[in-house]
């Protein structure tokens, strides 16, 4: 097969297609039924994906024919989320001298200026993951945090009284999302109560979403493999039959 996307995934359906093919030439029945799954909308906010799930029959074992170098893997998940600094108060740009001043007695700040300090606080916490988190065969640095878009302020002549920065999360196979969030938000929450004036404006936290065209947001959960199915046997003994090697699981 030649073209854009060999790999990913005109490859594997080339390969699915070919065993099939083969099992009706050679009469084989297999027990169950093999059910061919193949959506649309993959990376455009993932809806053939998502209906997929929603309305294609329940299966007992599903094989993603993806590329891996004939590897059986685990798939770490995704996350995006909405985090938001408000200001209580809206100032004019005329007093931001009285803000930031020692003797201006305004208690104000700029909220695009403190959302500055959230972005170095999420890197730092992108920095720490790296070191202290790994799964195998997955390189270190895979679980990342991308601040992706940031909108903040309302006109030049005030001071920015909100900041919304929309971040994506890359996190590993074994990581659970709900818990992903928890030390995200505990993590930034200690950084904003350190500091004078988030203290008294708390961040605000939105996550996911079903879909990327019907929000905007998005979770894909992770997954290990599931070892003890009968299924993963029976293929990780097929690999051995045909290969003559175990099977990599990573």
């Amino acid at each position: 097969v030649y073209g854009r996307g060999v790999s990913d995934m005109k490859g594997g359906m080339a390969s699915l297609f070919y065993v099939l093919e083969q099992l009706h030439a050679q009469g084989l029945k297999p027990e169950g039924d093999i059910i061919v799954q193949s959506v649309v909308g993959e990376e455009v906010g993932e809806a053939g994906t998502k209906t997929a799930c929603e309305l294609s029959p329940k299966a007992d074992l599903a094989l993603v024919l993806d590329t891996s170098d004939a590897q059986a893997l685990g798939q770490g998940g995704v996350i995006t989320g909405w985090i938001t600094i408000q200001s209580k108060t809206t100032i004019h740009d005329g007093a931001r001298s009285q803000m930031v001043h020692a003797g201006g007695g305004l208690h104000g700040a700029s909220a695009i200026e403190k959302m500055a300090k959230i972005i170095t606080a999420l890197k730092e916490l992108e920095q720490h993951w790296a070191v202290m988190k790994n799964y195998p065969d997955m390189p270190a640095g895979a679980n990342t945090i991308n601040p992706a878009v940031i909108e903040g302020g309302r006109n030049p002549a005030f001071i920015a009284d909100t900041c919304r920065l929309w971040i994506t999360v890359h996190f590993l196979p074994d990581e659970d999302y709900h818990e992903v969030i928890k030390e995200i938000e505990a993590y930034l929450n200690r950084v904003a109560e350190a500091d004078v004036w988030l203290k008294d404006n708390p961040l605000q936290f939105e996550w996911g979403g079903t879909s990327m065209i019907e929000d905007q947001g998005e979770i894909f959960p992770s997954f290990t493999l599931p070892v003890e199915h009968e299924g993963f046997k029976t293929l990780a003994k097929a690999h051995e039959t045909i290969h003559h090697t175990p099977l990599d699981t990573g």
